[in-house]
Formats: structure tokens, C-alpha cells, sequence
């Protein structure tokens, strides 16, 4: 199930979706990969800060935006938990 919302104020978008199939999508997606890379889109972060608590190992807080590592790193469950709970989807990930 995907649920799009579009705020008229703001013009944000919040994208809904079974995160049991995201999940799926996901390993699917990289599967076989031994390291990922991950970017956080700071014109979508709302720095909720979601990435840092989830994987305080690949991301942090600096001036109110996730940021993400700058390096290839190993694809974990910390990592794939963090990139599927940002609440606006902004963290992009793929194969290094």
C-alpha cells in the first residue's frame, strides 16, 4: 500500500508505504553487495534526526540536517532500518 499526502501549505510530499515490503524491496535491491554507500537529500530532511538514532554509526545531526557518511560502508541492519525510517524518505542509498 503506498499513501502519497501533499501538503498545500508547505508543498512537502509524505510518501506511506508497507514497510514490510519496502523491507523486501530493499534486500532484494542490494543483495550481494558488500559495501553501500548512503546520502541524505537535505532539501527533503526535515532533521527529525530518526538516521542518527536508529544508525548513530553512519549518520549525525550537523546544523539541523542528517548527514550521512561520506565513504563506502557495510551494509547493516542498522543502516537498512535508518534508511526505511526516515519519515520523509529522504536518505538515498545504492551499491559502492
Amino acid at each position: 500500500m503506498l499513501v502519497v499526502l501533499t501538503d498545500r501549505m508547505s508543498g512537502y510530499t509524505l510518501h506511506e508505504c508497507d514497510q514490510q515490503h519496502k523491507k523486501e524491496d530493499r534486500s532484494e535491491d542490494m543483495s550481494g553487495s558488500d559495501k553501500v554507500w548512503a546520502r541524505v537529500d537535505e532539501q527533503v530532511c526535515v532533521g527529525s534526526g530518526t538516521c542518527a538514532m536508529v544508525d548513530p554509526a553512519h549518520f549525525s545531526l550537523v546544523d539541523g540536517k542528517g548527514r550521512a557518511t561520506n565513504e563506502p560502508v557495510e551494509r547493516t541492519e542498522e543502516l537498512d532500518d535508518a534508511i526505511l525510517d526516515c519519515p520523509v524518505q529522504a536518505i538515498l542509498s545504492g551499491q559502492a
